[in-house]
């Protein structure tokens, strides 16, 4: 605000629980997080879970996954900039999910160029409908939250931005 300090969202949540077993002596579950929207639909997130993977993956990548997020979420800012999609289109979170089921060996080998190319080309031939955050615990794309239509927008876009001469210049390192 004009006041000088940031806005700020305040999103209440419950602990959540889903069992996997749930008899007397042996209770095996996830935790994770539920919140209601105004529409009083359920959303429900493994935040810690998610964390988890994510580090997991960028470690067995030689962290080679997190700076493959930097530069998509860096494309999606490009993207925006030139009102080529609209902003709000592609959230960090299912950016994230996106590159996560992405096989590790596109982002280890070669120059950035040919990992960039590989890794848009495992996303063009990807069924987003089937895949999941990166906490593996629900679909990364559903109905109300990320449209398989809008994942499949952003990976368009970001396919050309990545195929037209010098995208790769400018990008993180």
């Amino acid at each position: 605000g004009t006041s000088g300090h940031p806005a700020v969202h305040v999103v209440i949540g419950y602990q959540y629980r889903r069992y996997y077993t749930f008899t007397p002596r042996d209770q095996r579950y996830q935790e994770g997080v539920i919140c209601f929207t105004e529409d009083r639909r359920s959303i429900i997130s493994h935040p810690k879970l998610h964390c988890e993977q994510l580090a997991r993956k960028s470690t067995q990548t030689q962290r080679e996954f997190k700076r493959f997020v930097r530069i998509f979420k860096h494309l999606r800012r490009s993207l925006v900039e030139s009102k080529q999609i609209p902003d709000g289109l592609a959230p960090s979170y299912r950016i994230e999910g996106l590159l996560f089921g992405v096989p590790d060996a596109a982002f280890m080998s070669g120059s950035l160029r040919t990992r960039l190319d590989a890794v848009v080309d495992v996303l063009r031939r990807s069924d987003v409908s089937v895949m999941k955050t990166a906490s593996g615990m629900e679909p990364l794309c559903e109905e109300g939250r990320w449209a398989v239509a809008d994942a499949q927008r952003f990976i368009a876009a970001v396919a050309a931005a990545a195929t037209e001469g010098g995208a790769v210049q400018g990008l993180p390192e």
